[in-house]
């Protein structure tokens, strides 16, 4: 990626997690990137686009994040353990990029739904969340339904450290929010 191309997704980034996709013109992102529409264009064919672009750009370093050493670790409860904590420490440390995501998934103007889903982590949730089934551990529900716990949870508790951040660093607390969440998945 060229630095150009990054600077418009950092600006594209900044101006719609404060303005929203239809209140962001690409004459501002454009400005506030430093670069000149045509340029914007040359690198994304429209505003949607950008926002689509964005959007996959934000997923993937999501996902690596929230993926980082699970398949180094054996236990069902661990690995659920790993990738809860991860994707909070990820939504935690890059806010910005979370509203986003967050913005993205809720956004009406959205025009393919394949773009939506969150695709290795969901898969690779959905092969754990079997092994737990067949070993008893996790309640025997559909793996997408299981997932979208997982988020449902990922963003209420996001919503209350960003109210309590002094909560985030309490390991107590964080291990008995992980510890309620596994309750509701677990046989």
């Amino acid at each position: 990626m060229t630095a150009k191309e990054q600077s418009i997704l950092d600006a594209a980034l900044s101006l719609f997690v404060s303005n929203g996709f239809h209140g962001t013109p690409t004459a501002l992102i454009a400005q506030k990137a430093e670069v000149s529409n045509g340029t914007l264009f040359h690198y994304h064919k429209s505003k949607e686009a950008l926002v689509k672009t964005l959007y996959t750009c934000i997923v993937t370093e999501y996902q690596e994040a929230t993926l980082d050493g699970e398949q180094d670790i054996e236990s069902i409860k661990e690995k659920v353990r790993l990738l809860w904590k991860q994707s909070i420490d990820w939504a935690f440390e890059n806010r910005d990029k979370y509203h986003f995501i967050l913005q993205y998934k809720y956004s009406t103007t959205k025009q393919d739904k394949k773009t939506d889903q969150v695709g290795n982590l969901k898969k690779r949730f959905a092969d754990i969340t079997e092994k737990g089934i067949q070993q008893k551990l996790i309640a025997h529900r559909p793996d997408d339904f299981i997932f979208s716990m997982f988020e449902a949870n990922q963003y209420g508790m996001m919503s209350y450290l960003l109210e309590n951040p002094v909560k985030y660093r309490m390991p107590e607390f964080m291990k008995q929010a992980f510890t309620w969440f596994w309750d509701g998945i677990s046989a």
